[in-house]
């Protein structure tokens, strides 16, 4: 995992966080406190997951309040 894949995915793990329901929320912290292996575990089980949330990043989905 490279520098600006681990920048979108912790873009899209923010948004995970923010504007997603209760499982996304949990997901995004727990991408937060592991480690280099356990994160590529999370988004390798959870692609689908990182990959909605990452396009939405991409595409400037703003951080709602």
């Amino acid at each position: 995992m490279d520098n600006i894949e681990l920048d979108e995915l912790t873009r899209a793990a923010e948004l995970m966080d923010r504007i997603g329901g209760g499982f996304a929320s949990s997901i995004a912290q727990a991408f937060y406190r592991a480690d280099a292996s356990n994160r590529a575990r999370l988004v390798a089980a959870f692609a689908d997951l990182f990959d909605r949330y990452r396009n939405m990043a991409r595409s400037g989905a703003e951080l709602a309040e």
